[in-house]
Protein backbone atom coordinates (compact mmCIF):
# COMPACT_ATOMS: atom_id res chain seq x y z
CA UNK A 1 0.00 0.00 0.00
CA UNK A 2 1.12 3.49 -0.63
CA UNK A 3 0.66 5.65 2.33
CA UNK A 4 1.01 9.51 3.15
CA UNK A 5 1.80 11.04 6.49
CA UNK A 6 0.06 14.38 6.38
CA UNK A 7 -0.02 16.90 8.92
CA UNK A 8 2.28 19.59 11.02
CA UNK A 9 5.24 19.35 13.73
CA UNK A 10 4.34 16.54 15.40
CA UNK A 11 4.46 13.94 11.95
CA UNK A 12 8.76 14.41 12.27
CA UNK A 13 8.44 11.77 15.23
CA UNK A 14 6.59 9.23 13.15
CA UNK A 15 8.99 10.01 9.84
CA UNK A 16 11.64 9.14 12.93
CA UNK A 17 10.68 5.86 13.74
CA UNK A 18 8.94 4.69 10.02
CA UNK A 19 10.28 1.45 8.76
CA UNK A 20 9.79 1.75 5.17
CA UNK A 21 10.35 -1.68 4.51
CA UNK A 22 7.69 -2.62 6.50
CA UNK A 23 5.07 -0.18 4.65
CA UNK A 24 6.36 2.88 2.27
CA UNK A 25 5.03 5.98 2.86
CA UNK A 26 5.90 9.59 1.64
CA UNK A 27 5.73 12.37 4.28
CA UNK A 28 4.16 15.84 3.78
CA UNK A 29 3.67 18.81 6.92
CA UNK A 30 3.30 22.40 7.17
CA UNK A 31 4.36 23.18 10.94
CA UNK A 32 1.82 25.08 12.82
CA UNK A 33 -0.72 24.09 15.67
CA UNK A 34 -3.94 22.60 15.12
CA UNK A 35 -2.91 22.49 10.84
CA UNK A 36 -1.57 22.42 8.66
CA UNK A 37 -3.58 25.33 7.25
CA UNK A 38 -4.06 24.10 3.41
CA UNK A 39 -5.91 24.75 0.24
CA UNK A 40 -6.87 22.84 -2.88
CA UNK A 41 -5.28 23.91 -6.19
CA UNK A 42 -6.77 21.86 -9.41
CA UNK A 43 -7.13 18.90 -7.19
CA UNK A 44 -3.46 19.07 -5.92
CA UNK A 45 -3.25 19.53 -1.97
CA UNK A 46 -0.78 22.77 -2.05
CA UNK A 47 0.24 25.58 0.95
CA UNK A 48 -2.71 27.96 2.05
CA UNK A 49 0.23 30.87 2.49
CA UNK A 50 2.52 31.28 -0.04
CA UNK A 51 6.43 31.05 0.92
CA UNK A 52 5.26 28.74 3.66
CA UNK A 53 7.83 26.20 4.77
CA UNK A 54 6.85 22.95 3.31
CA UNK A 55 8.57 19.57 5.44
CA UNK A 56 8.62 16.83 2.76
CA UNK A 57 10.24 13.77 1.13
CA UNK A 58 8.22 14.21 -2.51
CA UNK A 59 11.48 14.25 -4.22
CA UNK A 60 11.38 17.86 -4.46
CA UNK A 61 7.54 18.09 -5.02
CA UNK A 62 6.77 19.15 -1.24
CA UNK A 63 6.31 22.97 -2.28
CA UNK A 64 3.89 22.26 -5.44
CA UNK A 65 1.79 20.14 -2.82
CA UNK A 66 0.93 16.83 -3.95
CA UNK A 67 -2.24 14.57 -5.33
CA UNK A 68 -3.97 12.74 -2.70
CA UNK A 69 -5.38 10.21 -4.81
CA UNK A 70 -1.88 8.80 -5.61
CA UNK A 71 -2.39 7.30 -1.73
CA UNK A 72 -4.17 4.21 -0.68
CA UNK A 73 -4.28 5.52 2.62
CA UNK A 74 -4.03 9.42 4.88
CA UNK A 75 -2.71 9.27 7.81
CA UNK A 76 -3.34 12.87 9.69
CA UNK A 77 -0.41 13.31 12.05
CA UNK A 78 -1.54 15.05 14.40
CA UNK A 79 -5.23 16.12 14.86
CA UNK A 80 -6.47 17.73 18.39
CA UNK A 81 -5.62 20.83 20.06
CA UNK A 82 -2.32 22.59 19.47
CA UNK A 83 0.08 22.84 22.50
CA UNK A 84 -1.09 25.57 25.26
CA UNK A 85 1.68 27.76 24.93
CA UNK A 86 2.00 31.92 26.52
CA UNK A 87 0.75 34.01 23.90
CA UNK A 88 -1.63 31.87 22.13
CA UNK A 89 -4.84 34.09 22.59
CA UNK A 90 -7.22 31.05 20.50
CA UNK A 91 -6.35 28.61 22.43
CA UNK A 92 -9.67 28.09 24.69
CA UNK A 93 -7.96 26.87 27.49
CA UNK A 94 -6.24 30.71 27.99
CA UNK A 95 -10.14 32.01 28.21
CA UNK A 96 -11.62 29.79 30.74
CA UNK A 97 -10.68 27.26 33.45
CA UNK A 98 -12.39 24.13 34.75
CA UNK A 99 -13.58 24.78 37.99
CA UNK A 100 -13.01 22.84 41.01
CA UNK A 101 -9.55 22.42 39.90
CA UNK A 102 -7.96 25.45 39.08
CA UNK A 103 -6.00 27.39 41.33
CA UNK A 104 -4.57 30.54 39.78
CA UNK A 105 -7.73 32.54 39.23
CA UNK A 106 -6.47 33.84 36.23
CA UNK A 107 -8.50 32.69 33.98
CA UNK A 108 -12.67 32.54 34.30
CA UNK A 109 -13.68 29.37 36.34
CA UNK A 110 -16.41 27.68 34.63
CA UNK A 111 -17.94 24.38 34.77
CA UNK A 112 -17.08 20.92 33.15
CA UNK A 113 -20.44 21.99 30.80
CA UNK A 114 -19.55 24.89 29.88
CA UNK A 115 -15.31 24.23 29.13
CA UNK A 116 -16.60 21.18 27.25
CA UNK A 117 -19.01 23.52 25.16
CA UNK A 118 -16.02 26.08 24.54
CA UNK A 119 -14.07 22.85 23.35
CA UNK A 120 -16.48 21.55 21.31
CA UNK A 121 -16.79 24.88 19.45
CA UNK A 122 -13.39 25.47 19.12
CA UNK A 123 -12.63 22.50 17.18
CA UNK A 124 -14.29 22.44 14.14
CA UNK A 125 -12.39 26.22 13.73
CA UNK A 126 -8.86 24.23 13.42
CA UNK A 127 -7.34 24.86 10.52
CA UNK A 128 -6.69 20.97 10.77
CA UNK A 129 -10.25 20.56 10.55
CA UNK A 130 -10.46 22.85 7.69
CA UNK A 131 -7.84 20.66 6.06
CA UNK A 132 -9.46 17.56 6.59
CA UNK A 133 -13.02 18.94 5.07
CA UNK A 134 -10.43 19.98 1.66
CA UNK A 135 -8.94 16.41 1.58
CA UNK A 136 -12.50 14.48 1.61
CA UNK A 137 -13.87 16.39 -1.25
CA UNK A 138 -11.18 14.97 -3.43
CA UNK A 139 -10.13 11.77 -1.37
CA UNK A 140 -12.58 8.72 -0.47
CA UNK A 141 -10.19 6.50 0.70
CA UNK A 142 -9.13 5.85 4.93
CA UNK A 143 -7.98 8.84 6.32
CA UNK A 144 -6.64 8.05 10.09
CA UNK A 145 -6.08 10.35 12.85
CA UNK A 146 -3.65 10.32 15.01
CA UNK A 147 -4.01 12.19 17.93
CA UNK A 148 -1.90 15.22 19.13
CA UNK A 149 0.53 13.82 21.73
CA UNK A 150 0.06 14.59 25.00
CA UNK A 151 2.51 16.91 27.33
CA UNK A 152 5.20 15.06 29.26
CA UNK A 153 3.98 16.30 32.84
CA UNK A 154 7.38 15.00 34.71
CA UNK A 155 9.06 17.08 32.72
CA UNK A 156 7.06 20.68 33.01
CA UNK A 157 8.27 23.25 33.83
CA UNK A 158 6.53 25.31 37.24
CA UNK A 159 5.90 28.20 34.37
CA UNK A 160 3.89 26.37 32.37
CA UNK A 161 0.54 27.72 31.59
CA UNK A 162 -1.61 24.49 32.86
CA UNK A 163 1.17 24.36 35.46
CA UNK A 164 -0.04 27.90 36.69
CA UNK A 165 -3.40 27.61 36.25
CA UNK A 166 -3.56 24.16 37.76
CA UNK A 167 -1.11 23.92 40.33
CA UNK A 168 -0.97 20.29 42.27
CA UNK A 169 -3.87 19.40 39.82
CA UNK A 170 -2.38 19.71 36.58
CA UNK A 171 -2.64 15.83 36.43
CA UNK A 172 -6.06 15.54 37.26
CA UNK A 173 -7.10 18.58 34.31
CA UNK A 174 -4.53 16.84 32.05
CA UNK A 175 -6.43 13.72 32.23
CA UNK A 176 -10.05 15.57 32.01
CA UNK A 177 -8.92 17.38 28.84
CA UNK A 178 -7.21 14.38 27.24
CA UNK A 179 -10.86 12.40 27.82
CA UNK A 180 -12.91 15.12 26.32
CA UNK A 181 -10.57 16.02 23.06
CA UNK A 182 -10.70 12.31 22.54
CA UNK A 183 -14.41 12.17 22.71
CA UNK A 184 -14.78 15.28 20.74
CA UNK A 185 -12.21 14.47 17.93
CA UNK A 186 -14.17 10.56 17.73
CA UNK A 187 -18.04 12.89 16.86
CA UNK A 188 -15.90 14.58 14.90
CA UNK A 189 -14.86 11.64 12.80
CA UNK A 190 -18.56 10.57 12.13
CA UNK A 191 -19.72 13.28 10.43
CA UNK A 192 -17.53 13.32 7.35
CA UNK A 193 -18.37 10.99 4.45
CA UNK A 194 -17.19 8.37 4.64
CA UNK A 195 -16.09 9.07 8.26
CA UNK A 196 -12.59 9.51 9.24
CA UNK A 197 -10.20 6.96 11.67
CA UNK A 198 -9.85 8.29 14.46
CA UNK A 199 -6.92 6.20 16.42
CA UNK A 200 -6.29 6.21 20.34
CA UNK A 201 -2.70 7.79 21.96
CA UNK A 202 -0.34 4.71 21.73
CA UNK A 203 -0.82 3.52 24.99
CA UNK A 204 -4.67 3.86 26.03
CA UNK A 205 -3.04 4.31 29.70
CA UNK A 206 -1.58 7.48 28.59
CA UNK A 207 -4.88 8.68 28.00
CA UNK A 208 -6.40 7.83 31.21
CA UNK A 209 -3.66 9.99 33.00
CA UNK A 210 -3.28 12.24 30.63
CA UNK A 211 0.27 12.21 30.23
CA UNK A 212 2.79 10.76 28.21
CA UNK A 213 6.02 9.29 29.24
CA UNK A 214 8.79 11.41 29.63
CA UNK A 215 11.08 9.02 27.82
CA UNK A 216 8.99 8.93 24.56
CA UNK A 217 9.51 13.28 24.69
CA UNK A 218 12.13 14.72 22.32
CA UNK A 219 13.94 17.07 25.20
CA UNK A 220 15.69 18.87 22.82
CA UNK A 221 12.08 20.65 21.92
CA UNK A 222 9.32 20.57 24.58
CA UNK A 223 7.22 18.89 26.62
CA UNK A 224 4.36 18.88 23.68
CA UNK A 225 6.61 17.21 21.14
CA UNK A 226 7.92 13.41 20.92
CA UNK A 227 10.94 11.66 19.88
CA UNK A 228 11.37 8.17 17.14
CA UNK A 229 10.63 5.70 19.73
CA UNK A 230 7.18 7.51 20.42
CA UNK A 231 7.11 7.67 16.31
CA UNK A 232 7.52 3.88 16.68
CA UNK A 233 4.33 3.53 18.57
CA UNK A 234 1.93 5.65 16.33
CA UNK A 235 3.77 3.88 13.05
CA UNK A 236 2.56 0.29 14.81
CA UNK A 237 -0.80 1.71 15.42
CA UNK A 238 -1.24 3.13 11.72
CA UNK A 239 0.19 -0.71 10.14
CA UNK A 240 -2.20 -2.25 12.41
CA UNK A 241 -5.37 -0.02 11.69
CA UNK A 242 -5.28 -0.70 7.94
CA UNK A 243 -3.75 -4.48 8.66
CA UNK A 244 -0.34 -4.15 6.79
CA UNK A 245 3.24 -4.72 7.36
Amino acid sequence: MAGLIFGNSHLAAVRQGWQQARAPAEFWAINGGGGPNIRLQEGRVVPARPGATIYSDMSGLGPAGFDPGRYDYIAFCSFGFSALRDGQAGHPLHHAALAGLATSGVEVPVSAAVLTALLADTLPRLPGRAALVQLRRVYSGPILLVPAPLPALSLMPADDPLRRTYGANTPRFAAWYAARQRALVQALATRFDPPLIPLDWPDPAWGAAGETPAEFADSDLDIWHMNAAYGARVADQICEALEIG
